[in-house]
């Protein structure tokens, strides 16, 4: 009797973790669930709304806070760039995060209420986003290798008439 080939393993995706830490902690295994990893492209894309937000916030404040607030949104804005490194884009979000903090104490006369805590709002947000990112470079993608689709497409063919040929009666 032929065995019959085992299902290729699951790919895994690309934040879970490897050790499948998270999977032991469910069936009450110990330890802590490991922490889910944001990719840095979607880090990149959540800077670029807090910025936007921050710019939004300074249109809405006194004149006192609205420089400071645009000054830290374009410093946010500035981090975006490709030529920035990670580990330097990481430094400029804890001290923005770290100014906006700052800021009411700063200007406490000139600044409203409702600026400032949206302001910390803000700072938590990009903090727990600090710490969440997974500041590694993407893996690069594979390319197209059309000999590989063909090889591919013409097994998938044969299978299927193979299935269809061991169905027919007779």
């Amino acid at each position: 009797m032929a065995r019959r080939p085992t299902a290729p393993p699951k790919r895994r995706s690309p934040v879970s973790p490897p050790d499948g830490g998270d999977r032991a902690w469910r069936r009450g295994e110990g330890g802590l669930p490991s922490r889910r990893q944001v990719p840095f492209g979607l880090h990149q894309g959540v800077d670029y709304l807090l910025a936007l937000f921050l710019g939004e916030l300074a249109l809405h404040t006194r004149s006192e806070t609205q420089r400071d607030l645009l000054v830290l949104g374009g410093v946010l804005v500035v981090s975006l760039v490709k030529a920035v490194p990670l580990w330097a884009h990481r430094v400029v979000d804890v001290l923005v995060s770290a100014g906006l903090v700052a800021l009411p104490v700063a200007v406490s006369r000139g600044r409203s209420p409702t600026s400032a805590l949206l302001g910390v709002i803000v700072a938590v947000l990009l903090g727990r986003l600090v710490l969440s990112t997974r500041y590694a470079p993407s893996p690069p993608r594979r390319t197209l290798d059309a000999d590989r689709i063909v090889r591919q497409g013409s097994r998938s063919l044969g299978r299927v008439a193979g299935r269809w040929a061991r169905r027919r009666p007779g």
